[in-house]
């Protein structure tokens, strides 16, 4: 398989970034708010930026990446063990999801379910602005309006939904094909796993983030328009510091060309794309995307955690994780259900 692999920043500027970064999250609200000590940090940072800025200027312009359109599980699986996003077309559509979750199946099946509405900005303070149901926001949807839920954790609920997925595919790209089940049912082995339902009119997006899990998301129905950006171009996305548990924002718009808040960006290698219904993208951990919805969508995003793979595409996240504090992460995997409760 031919992976077009993305230009990297240097272990030194990462490293130097990764210590300052890790200072900021850990000593930010005590040992460094003094000015003093503040001042020094920022210092640091300008100076680790600027070592960064002439690096990716030396390699040239960022590119526009191909993401791997491959043809097999194998080659999918070869995809997540290099660590790279790639595409299966149109595979789904052999899925008898693709053929039953219509907008009257889903209002029919799971009107029932409570839906926190979310935040374009999905790691803003207080992310959840509304609660509803998925009748609610299916019948909203009927009626052309702009609505958009997200993160809906319908595995959790029907643990059924899973039937109407190819499981031994899904298997094989997740595990190798070893045993799952669901994120806390208690008494099986197996990689633990949550899912979240996407649904909504055309005009939906959410802004760039990026997960501590592994996420294979069926685009089920709709066309969405897809930006992923390698994991080590965190210097370039001033991020900011929030302690969140395994999940991170930042607001740069990849729709806006030139932002002077993120100089470095232009200079960044991205992957552009669009899906359409049927086809099923791997998407590894940390790796931050921006996504827009084109038309009218159904989508499910199966997740899992693979610390060795999360450590692989970025230690510092994968630390930051670690030392969270709003909440914990033994709070947050506690309640990994449903996003609301753990990030409200």
């Amino acid at each position: 398989m031919d992976l077009q692999k993305p230009r990297e920043i240097s272990r030194r500027n990462r490293l130097g970034f990764g210590v300052l970064r890790t200072l900021e999250h850990v000593f930010g609200n005590n040992v460094l708010h003094p000015p003093p000590a503040r001042r020094l940090l920022e210092h640091a940072q300008d100076r680790v930026q600027r070592d960064i800025l002439e690096e990716l200027k030396h390699q040239g312009g960022g590119r526009t990446l191909d993401i791997a359109e491959v043809h097999s599980v194998d080659d999918l699986v070869l995809a997540r063990r290099r660590g790279y996003p790639a595409i299966i077309r149109g595979l789904a559509k052999a899925w008898p999801c693709t053929e039953r979750w219509t907008m009257e199946f889903v209002a029919r099946q799971w009107g029932d379910v409570p839906v926190n509405m979310i935040k374009d900005h999905i790691t803003e303070a207080d992310p959840v602005v509304g609660k509803t149901t998925i009748a609610d926001v299916v019948k909203d949807i009927e009626g052309h309006k702009s609505t958009y839920a997200r993160f809906v954790p319908i595995l959790h609920r029907h643990p059924d939904t899973l039937d109407d997925l190819d499981m031994e595919f899904c298997r094989a790209v997740i595990c190798d094909g070893g045993p799952v089940r669901l994120w806390g049912e208690k008494g099986k082995d197996g990689v633990p796993l949550r899912s979240h339902l996407f649904l909504g009119e055309a005009g939906g997006v959410t802004k760039t983030h990026c997960e501590l899990t592994s996420n294979l998301f069926v685009n089920v129905r709709g066309q969405k328009a897809w930006v992923l950006i390698p994991a080590h171009y965190l210097p370039a996305l001033n991020s900011p510091v929030t302690r969140n548990p395994g999940v991170f924002g930042t607001m740069f718009d990849p729709t806006i060309e030139d932002d002077p808040r993120f100089p470095l960006m232009k200079y960044c290698d991205i992957y552009r794309f669009e899906l359409n219904s049927g086809d099923v993208l791997y998407v590894p951990p940390f790796v931050w995307h921006h996504v827009r919805t084109l038309t009218r969508s159904v989508s499910i995003g199966i997740r899992w955690y693979s610390w060795r793979e999360a450590v692989e595409q970025t230690p510092l996240l994968n630390l930051l994780t670690i030392l969270a504090t709003r909440p914990t992460l033994y709070h947050a995997i506690k309640n990994a259900v449903e996003y609301g409760d753990v990030h409200g």
